[in-house]
């Protein structure tokens, strides 16, 4: 039996408790933000993250001082200054880039043939954060990106559009000869999950699968990385990536005209 701590129980909370009750061996607590920090003091074998963006450092530290292994949700930071903070810790982290633990992504992943575009599209009728919907959505799609081509952008561009509901970001990214395309953003009318990625001669699709569970297997990661088991997925690598990336879209969409 492992003792795991769940600090966030909001709607993404709730998705880690309703999935943990399917894990035998977790024992869960859930904290909040009363009692966070007594519980991390009274030792843990592991800590999950779900509290807003701009808290995620502050508790991360502290759980990663402790020497507790830590999964954090999507956007780790909003900066990379920020994710810098908890950078030097060799303790186990994992950020949960949900859509790199989809079996559907992951068929895609372990194709051998060279890629030679990518388009994705992530974007919903809201909800309206407390931070740019550029950094609610775009990690999803710079992740995959990034992790597909295993290398940084060359060059990037980006423009944003603001409507009635919300904002869409066109963020492009060119990786030697490669080009890739992303609309991301809560100013849709509908939600818009696909991933094309282009090969010579065909393309693989990637979406939001009903039978796909990337969040059970986010969670089977990280209770296997508590156990010692390594995953190339651990860590704060492609973290930090997404988030310089986000960061010069963000600049760009920002620049007056």
């Amino acid at each position: 039996m492992i003792n795991l701590v769940l600090i966030g129980s909001g709607a993404w909370g709730k998705n880690y408790i309703n999935t943990l009750s399917q894990f035998p061996e977790v024992n869960l607590t859930v904290a909040h933000r009363n009692n966070w920090e007594q519980i991390i003091r009274q030792g843990c074998d592991g800590a999950m993250i779900c509290t807003p963006p701009s808290s995620h450092i502050e508790i991360a530290n502290y759980c990663l001082s402790y020497g507790i292994p830590t999964m954090i949700e999507k956007p780790v930071a909003l900066s990379s200054a920020e994710l810098n903070k908890i950078s030097h810790y060799w303790v186990p982290i994992l950020v949960n880039h949900i859509h790199l633990f989809s079996d559907s992504y992951q068929q895609i992943k372990e194709s051998f043939a060279p890629i030679i575009g990518i388009e994705s599209f992530g974007s919903n009728r809201g909800p309206i954060r407390s931070y740019s919907s550029l950094w609610d959505y775009g990690p999803h799609d710079v992740s995959m990106i990034l992790d597909l081509l295993n290398s940084s952008p060359t060059e990037i561009r980006a423009s944003c559009q603001t409507n009635d509901i919300g904002q869409l970001f066109d963020l492009e990214m060119k990786f030697q000869e490669i080009r890739t395309f992303s609309r991301v953003g809560n100013g849709s009318e509908k939600k818009n999950r696909l991933l094309k990625v282009h090969f010579d001669g065909f393309s693989l699709h990637y979406s939001d699968q009903p039978h796909d569970r990337p969040l059970t297997e986010a969670l089977k990661v990280f209770v296997a990385a508590i156990h010692g088991k390594p995953d190339r997925r651990l860590g704060l690598d492609l973290a930090y990536q997404v988030t310089k990336v986000l960061e010069q879209f963000e600049k760009l969409c920002n620049k007056p005209a």
